[in-house]
């Protein structure tokens, strides 16, 4: 009864944020891609590749495609906003930590009903060091 009268006097609090920060390294083991030719060669995914930024996509696997957000500069970095309509858009969405120069990808599914999503990247001055963070409600 409390939550219910929380969420009638507070309805913002009905919609909780989901909220993320990305991996400083690519989050694996290294990973061994299947045999390349010829067949003395590997290929490998090293595990430990650092975090470069971040970003959206939408739509299932096969189809998904990166979307471009609003963006403004912050001190020390940037911000990304991306407004999603419920009716128009594949429920899909996804939120992205790119590594290794932006080759490598983790991807995060996001609640469906998202309205909109920041990601707010910041860079550590005098280091290679970058952060990421996902906020969507």
């Amino acid at each position: 009864m409390r939550k219910l009268l929380l969420c009638a006097l507070f309805p913002s609090l009905a919609f909780a944020a989901e909220q993320f920060s990305c991996p400083a390294r690519f989050p694996s083991e290294d990973i061994v891609l299947a045999t390349p030719k010829p067949k003395a060669s590997e290929g490998r995914i090293l595990s430990g590749s650092l975090l470069v930024g971040g970003g959206m996509a939408i739509g299932p696997t096969a189809l998904r495609g990166d979307l471009r957000g609003r963006d403004r500069e912050t001190k020390g970095g940037w911000e990304s906003e991306y407004a999603f309509n419920r009716n128009e858009e594949p429920p899909e969405k996804w939120a992205f930590c790119s590594y290794a120069g932006g080759d490598l990808r983790w991807y995060r599914r996001v609640a469906d009903d998202a309205t909109k999503c920041t990601i707010s990247v910041k860079r550590r001055k005098g280091r290679d060091q970058v952060t990421v963070r996902v906020e969507c409600s």
